[in-house]
């Protein structure tokens, strides 16, 4: 192979990298938005009737959130209790659910100690905003090379 060809491939395997699509979860609230660096992410909060700490762990997908699953200490109305259960943190049952949602609205506030947890990071979100400020979750698709650039949630 000639020296000219392998440039060429390697120069377009690269710029096809940079375009590439990555998929991450936007988080929007007040008049503020950023990125969280890891396609995967968990909401944690206090669950107000049972005062029990409530998991979800989500994936960013190409045009919706996928709730993988949930973990949760007590079950209330509503609470989803027949999929199939998997490992969990001590204390908590975890359920396997992978529900397709195109976006959340998830109203915060400092009594239920709402968080979003990613890349190792734990966001006490419920610390940085006013009481029941609803905080907007979409899926996003950017190219690589726009993400090299930050506007990530973690960047604070």
């Amino acid at each position: 192979m000639s020296k000219i060809r392998l440039i060429l491939i390697c120069a377009s395997l690269l710029v096809l990298a940079l375009f590439y699509p990555i998929n991450r979860a936007k988080i929007s609230y007040l008049d503020k938005s950023c990125l969280l660096s890891d396609g995967k992410f968990s909401l944690s909060w206090v669950h107000s009737v049972e005062h029990e700490t409530w998991i979800e762990n989500y994936e960013a997908k190409y045009g919706y959130l996928l709730l993988e699953s949930t973990y949760l200490k007590t079950f209330g109305a509503g609470t989803p209790s027949d999929g199939e259960v998997i490992d969990a943190p001590k204390g908590f049952i975890g359920y396997k659910v992978n529900r397709k949602i195109p976006m959340l609205n998830w109203v915060v506030s400092q009594n239920m100690q709402g968080s979003i947890i990613a890349d190792g990071h734990d966001w006490v979100i419920s610390k940085e905003v006013p009481r029941f400020t609803e905080v907007h979750i979409e899926s996003i698709s950017k190219p690589f090379i726009k993400m090299l650039f930050g506007g990530f949630c973690n960047d604070k």
